[in-house]
């Protein structure tokens, strides 16, 4: 290990195996609580760890040079083979450890000095000798008007904007591929792909939400979806995330491949293309509807070879507290994949698989540790990565991070103002029509009431500063005591953060024990046809509410209760055992299965978490496993092992009807199936 600054070379020590390289990304990359993340690309430096060996009685010389060296940019060189571990920057930090004299050991991590574009890829595989790289990814290109040749999806969600077009508050345009909503009325001149505050972005357009570069949006199209895309760049990938349908066409120059779906929704990856330079047509084909959440067409790159037991996990952004009575509520969001993996490379290649890595770090990709498997093909950024630099053989590490599906964006509710409304209070300014104070109305606006003031009603009834108002102006009008209910019949209208609540009854029970604040009906004010009728939301019957045309994205803290959804949010389950143990055979067969009926009229999510142990008294057999749902198999393993613990998992969505939900095993004949277990869970849809 030596370092060079100013035209002088120092040699610290004799740089030991295996030091460690990675970068530092100064890329901005922000996930919100709700799972949306904002990524702003930045430049990167290389980082590198070394331990050195050097004599005890040349530690204080060692530690003066590094001392001198603190504030100096220099160039690091540990092996001078490779641009990762021979750069310009700093040392952090550096630690020297003297506990085995006469020899010590000096320990430095050095960060280099920011770079904007790592070197160009050369190209090639990696992985080790007589291997082929199994860790991949897509460098996905980004999808322009000129490369979309054909799509059989119209774009016509809404009528495209224009600069001399005055919109109401509430108009829908498009503009760029995306949907805008008008934030303002009288709103004109104001270009919504500008990014004016006069407009919010409510997402792309149904042609268009398969190239956002997102997830949590989709193309949908009845029986098929096909797009024809020209790219600038040879193509080597196609994927294709979240589909729903039945099979994934890729035609291309010499190509030409169907995918069966296994799950729904699906994945389907054409890893296998012949570096296309021409029209490549994508199909989705499928009866009912047919949608695909994210297209991505690139470049396909090799990183090595994965090791055993990679790690599947998620991130969830969903709320849960729980209060000092020990009452739970949660707050449903978003949920992200994410994957560690570590893999194994030549070392005359890392810094080929440092580059490519490096190049990507502010651009969603797909990160693929067995193609086999969708939990172990994640859709996003790397979170860290590291290079163990051997002689021969290198290891990498690697942490993956998904992007989330984000919720949609809610449309505005504009503010509403009566122009017949009485409202004297600053706090509340409403249009002035000449009206007296609200508190003190007469018979002009009371007449059922016999010209008292709106006061001395409610002081006869007893209701006077009971009524929880902030504000007694927003009683528009009193409608008289019903003798035979004991409660007072009054017509509000009330304007409160958009809301128009109509038709309330207000009063004292008969007993005069309790004040009662009840609603029959609430309206949003919806007047997009002009004729000032109110959309009808919410509906009351007695202690009865319902919601008969509600979409709700986001429950927020606080707003319910949670005893109130739980027979709804919490999912129904039962578990299957095997009967007895038995021995593999070369066919498949049938370890233990469960059948579930679901209810005429109703439709379930069914999950399902399998596990079981087979024993190897032979050694090294070979052996397979599936799980299948309604005889479609969802998920398998299997290989060559002398012991081994299995789990496997599906979910799928079942209208009325009875499906088997099995577990099957094949094998060697010395194979022994024990303890295999279905647990099932389901929740209404």
């Amino acid at each position: 290990m030596k370092v060079i600054a100013g035209g002088q070379t120092i040699e610290l020590g004799v740089t030991e195996a295996q030091p460690t390289i990675g970068i530092i990304d100064y890329s901005r990359r922000e996930t919100d609580d709700f799972g949306v993340t904002k990524v702003v690309a930045r430049g990167f430096a290389r980082r590198m760890s070394v331990r050195i060996l050097v004599a005890t009685d040349e530690v204080d010389a060692l530690q003066r040079r590094l001392a001198s060296l603190r504030a100096t940019p220099a160039q690091w060189v540990a092996d001078e083979q490779f641009a990762s571990l021979s750069f310009e920057g700093f040392y952090k930090e550096f630690s020297i450890d003297l506990s085995v004299p006469p020899v010590s050991f000096c320990t430095l991590t050095i960060e280099g000095l920011a770079e904007t574009e790592p070197a160009s890829d050369t190209g090639g595989d990696p992985a080790v000798d007589g291997e082929r790289s199994t860790l991949r990814l897509i460098q996905p290109a980004a999808i322009t008007d000129a490369m979309l040749t054909s799509s059989n999806v119209p774009e016509n969600d809404y009528p495209a904007w224009a600069s001399g077009t005055t919109y109401a508050l509430g108009a829908r345009v498009i503009a760029a591929h995306r949907i805008f909503e008008s934030a303002a009325a009288g709103n004109v001149g104001n270009n919504p792909a500008s990014g004016s505050s006069a407009w919010l972005d409510l997402g792309p357009t149904n042609r268009w939400a398969m190239f956002d570069e997102a997830l949590g949006t989709a193309t949908e199209r009845a029986n098929s979806v096909a797009v024809v895309i020209d790219p600038v760049d040879p193509v080597t990938a196609v994927a294709l995330l979240d589909v729903s349908g039945s099979t994934v066409r890729v035609q291309a120059s010499g190509y030409d491949r169907t995918i069966a779906l296994a799950a729904d929704p699906g994945m389907a990856q054409f890893l296998d293309l012949p570096s296309v330079s021409g029209p490549i047509t994508m199909t989705i084909s499928g009866s009912g509807t047919v949608s695909v959440g994210t297209l991505l067409i690139g470049r396909l790159v090799d990183l090595g070879v994965t090791e055993a037991s990679p790690t599947a996990a998620i991130t969830d952004y969903s709320r849960k507290e729980t209060d000092d009575f020990g009452d739970v509520t949660v707050v449903e969001r978003a949920w992200a994949k994410r994957m560690t993996v570590r893999a194994l490379l030549r070392s005359d290649a890392v810094d080929l698989v440092a580059n490519r890595i490096a190049a990507v770090r502010a651009r969603p990709c797909l990160w693929i540790a067995e193609e086999s498997l969708q939990a172990l093909s994640i859709y996003g950024f790397f979170k860290d990565f590291s290079i163990e630099v051997g002689e021969n053989v290198s290891t990498l590490s690697l942490s993956v991070e998904g992007l989330s599906t984000a919720g949609k964006v809610a449309p505005l509710v504009g503010d509403v103002s009566w122009s017949d409304v009485k409202d004297d209070d600053p706090a509340h300014p409403k249009p002035q029509d000449g009206a007296d104070v609200t508190g003190d109305n007469i018979a002009k606006d009371t007449m059922a009431v016999g010209l008292k003031p709106s006061t001395v009603v409610l002081q006869e009834l007893g209701l006077a500063g009971n009524l929880g108002f902030s504000n007694e102006s927003w009683i528009k009008k009193q409608e008289g005591f019903d003798p035979n209910t004991g409660y007072l019949r009054s017509n509000l209208m009330v304007n409160y953060l958009g809301i128009h609540v109509a038709a309330q009854t207000i009063g004292a029970g008969p007993g005069g024990s309790f004040i009662a604040f009840r609603a029959s009906n609430f309206y949003f004010y919806d007047d997009d046809d002009g004729n000032g009728t109110p959309l009808l939301s919410w509906e009351a019957s007695r202690m009865t509410w319902r919601m008969p045309a509600i979409e709700v994205d986001t429950i927020t803290a606080g707003s319910v209760i949670t005893t109130s959804i739980a027979s709804a949010a919490v999912s129904q389950g039962t578990q299957a055992q095997q009967a007895s143990n038995f021995n593999l055979s070369s066919s498949w067969q049938t370890a233990v299965s469960y059948n579930v009926t679901i209810p005429a009229g109703e439709q379930w999510r069914v999950t399902c978490l399998t596990s079981g142990i087979l024993g190897f008294p032979s050694g090294d057999k070979l052996w397979e496993i599936q799980l299948l749902m309604d005889g479609v198999p969802v998920q398998s393993g299997g290989g060559l092992k002398t012991a081994d613990f299995m789990t496997l998992s599906g979910q799928r969505t079942y209208p009325a009807g009875t499906y088997t939900i099995a577990i099957q095993v094949r094998g060697d004949t010395s194979v022994v199936c024990s303890q295999m277990t279905i647990n099932v869970q389901w929740m209404k849809r």
